[in-house]
């Protein structure tokens, strides 16, 4: 699981299963705005970077 986050505390989570895909789970003020599963990491990041462009992994 990778961990990032924003610099006004918000949290997502991209976590990777055994057959390649990933679930992006986005977090703003403690509360589930988005939960989505990808085809792939370099999807789920994608769409990450949409959501926000100031995520970081931490």
């Amino acid at each position: 699981m990778k961990r990032f986050r924003d610099f006004y505390g918000n949290c997502a989570y991209i976590r990777g299963f055994g057959n390649g895909s990933c679930r992006l789970t986005i977090y703003v003020n403690g509360k589930l705005v988005k939960r989505r599963d990808y085809k792939s990491e370099k999807g789920a990041r994608i769409a990450l970077g949409r959501f926000g462009d100031s995520f970081f992994e931490v």
